[in-house]
């Protein structure tokens, strides 16, 4: 074949595919899919809560488990359009393999989802909202009354104080000693105690994700000449105050050791959310100013109880600055605990692990996450998100 010939039998195999060619990426673009709920759903959802909702997707199957049937109304923390969005973003820590989709998924995309989801609810009357139902909006937002027994067992607290933050977390206080007895994810609360001349419940709407033991200490005023002459004295917390910065919450209280008549400590405890791509945790800080006319010469801190009684060390690493630690707690069936201890300017280790009580002179906060497994990889993963 001539060159001449080759080239013309090529032109007009061109002239045949260039109707193709061009109407090709028009074809995909027509073939593109909706990115709408129900879409995102079946990409993100429904290998664990199945096309329909009941829970039963392969994925989850798989691990001989079973999901949510929102067919059936079963939703871990509400059914409402906003405690849907809360727990899509937040996931289910250390209870449930669901993960936090918000590294996942855009704002606008998971009420998207979330829509999407109400439609596989079963219907419902359409109720007026509660007169009495506190909602937190885009600031942390506190309650005082008297709160409900947290779990099966335990006492009511008298003088309850509920801190909730925009992510769905309430952290529950008994301030007549100052101390967390748990902390929450869900709703805020419901304050039936106004419909009742005082005598009902501040009842909490979120579900425990963590508890604390009741009988454990609280807070102690230690005093020390030196590191190996220390002297932890019991002291009595008596709330001063509670505040709050944006999405950021606080509480200010003193202490004041036994047989001493004035304050030794002034302690401002923060509370807020820690946002991980692999689930939600918090952060606690506690700021020590010691009362000048109670300082005798030596140091003077508080000792605080940061962690469970069964932690145990993962990693400890040296920072400019500063130090901080890893801690891990095995919970069995509910997963794994986190803590992670962070120094500014100075605090050590008082007491032999695995107690975690930590002498605090300066700023201390630590951050706890719960998970269904934990892994070097992950470890490393939350020292990275946390920017340490």
């Amino acid at each position: 074949m001539t060159q001449r010939n080759r080239v013309s039998r090529l032109f007009r195999m061109g002239a045949k595919l260039a109707p193709l060619v061009l109407l090709a990426p028009l074809a995909t673009a027509q073939d593109e899919p909706e990115r709408d709920g129900k879409w995102l759903y079946s990409r993100h959802c429904a290998g664990c809560h199945n096309d329909n909702g009941d829970g039963k997707g392969p994925t989850i199957t798989a691990l001989g488990q079973m999901a949510r049937d929102f067919k059936a109304g079963g939703f871990a923390f509400g059914d409402s359009r906003e405690q849907i969005f809360k727990t899509l973003s937040s996931g289910i820590p250390g209870r449930s393999p669901m993960p936090s989709f918000a590294g996942a998924m855009s704002d606008e995309e998971r009420w998207k989802v979330v829509d999407y989801v109400r439609t596989l609810m079963p219907p419902r009357k359409d109720e007026a909202p509660s007169r009495t139902l506190m909602v937190v909006a885009d600031k942390a937002l506190t309650a005082r009354g008297k709160l409900p027994p947290i779990a099966e067992g335990a006492n009511e607290t008298a003088r309850g104080l509920l801190l909730g933050t925009p992510s769905g977390l309430t952290f529950e206080y008994d301030v007549a000693d100052v101390r967390l007895l748990g902390v929450r994810l869900g709703g805020f609360a419901d304050r039936e105690d106004w419909g009742d001349r005082g005598g009902g419940y501040l009842r909490p709407v979120g579900q425990v994700i963590q508890r604390f033991d009741p009988k454990g200490p609280s807070l102690s005023v230690l005093r020390a000449e030196g590191r190996k002459d220390s002297r932890a004295v019991p002291a009595t917390c008596v709330l001063e105050s509670t505040w709050v910065r944006g999405a950021v919450g606080g509480l200010t209280y003193r202490c004041v050791e036994a047989g001493v008549p004035s304050a030794s400590l002034r302690v401002h405890e923060s509370v807020q959310a820690a946002q991980f791509s692999f689930g939600p945790g918090f952060t606690r800080t506690w700021r020590v100013e010691p009362m000048a006319t109670r300082q005798r010469g030596g140091a003077i801190g508080a000792r605080v109880r940061v962690g469970d009684t069964h932690a145990q060390p993962w990693n400890k690493w040296q920072r400019m600055g500063g130090v901080f630690w890893v801690y891990t707690v095995d919970l069995g069936e509910e997963g794994v605990e986190a803590v992670v201890l962070r120094n500014s300017p100075q605090h050590q280790q008082l007491d032999a692990l695995p107690n975690l009580d930590i002498w605090v002179t300066g700023e201390l906060s630590t951050t706890t996450v719960r998970v269904a497994k934990w892994s070097d990889e992950l470890g490393l993963q939350m020292i990275k998100e946390l920017g340490l």
